[in-house]
């Protein structure tokens, strides 16, 4: 028996286009920035493994210049819609959010100590060992501090790779920027710590949860990377094994 594997476009041209047209994203709701298509894998047969009807789906194809009639999969596009992962992730969100209220995390860049506290602030600052703090800018705070709930934020999912998947929450109303004359703000991105991230971004640490990095986007406007390896259990942010769909191809004359 032949592999062959052909590229997704040849599948397209004979099946429905079923990518949704992006609308803007409301509050706490999933931003599917990517749709994926189907996988399929040709293969080369004698004959069809199940009996050929009326209602199967046989198409011609011309593979390495010779005519076949192929036998259309019936597939059914994801598991589960977004709908389905969005009220997976609201059932459960508040008792996931439980494991951070009234915790801070840090981590130290160059000349600057970053702090993030949970629903609460953004901070830089700098501290010499044993001594006060001498310079201190708060990057945003929690547009609704309350450590009981959170209702602020967006779920940003990605299908093609759900580990980028990352929850967004806005902190603004920071201290004033001398550049622009406004306050500072931060968006602070949640996302799965998988091993390989934690290796790079902590050096081998087992830390479950921690700052990643922060970069100044814009001028006093800043993203925050926050990871943790809890996220990585819920549905839409790790990758599940990937289903590759049979398409059988038998030549032309042979079933005439």
């Amino acid at each position: 028996i032949a592999l062959l594997v052909l590229c997704c476009f040849v599948v397209l041209s004979i099946c429905t286009d079923l990518q949704t047209v992006p609308t803007e994203p409301e509050e706490n709701q999933i931003n599917e920035d990517i749709d994926v298509s189907p996988r399929f894998e040709v293969i080369i047969k004698d004959v069809f493994s199940s009996d050929i009807t009326v209602d199967s789906n046989l198409y011609p194809m011309m593979i390495d210049n010779e005519m076949y009639k192929c036998l259309m999969p019936k597939v059914q596009v994801g598991e589960s819609s977004s709908n389905d992962t969005e009220r997976h992730l609201e059932q459960g969100i508040e008792s996931f959010f439980n494991l951070f209220y009234t915790k801070c995390y840090f981590r130290l860049t160059g000349w600057w100590i970053y702090e993030f506290c949970f629903n609460n602030h953004v901070r830089q600052f700098h501290q010499e060992q044993g001594k006060p703090v001498t310079l201190e800018n708060f990057l945003g705070k929690a547009t609704e501090p309350d450590i009981n709930k959170v209702t602020n934020y967006q779920i940003i999912y990605n299908k093609l790779n759900p580990v980028e998947s990352y929850i967004s929450f806005h902190y603004t109303d920071g201290t004033i920027c001398d550049l622009t004359g406004g306050p500072r703000k931060t968006e602070v991105r949640m996302l799965c710590a998988t091993d390989d991230t934690r290796n790079v971004l902590t050096h081998g640490s087992r830390q479950e949860h921690f700052v990643g990095k922060v970069d100044e986007v814009s001028t006093c406007g800043y993203v925050l990377e926050f990871y943790t390896n809890q996220l990585c259990k819920w549905e839409g942010f790790y990758k599940k094994e990937e289903r590759v769909n049979e398409i059988e191809c038998v030549i032309a004359g042979s079933i005439e």
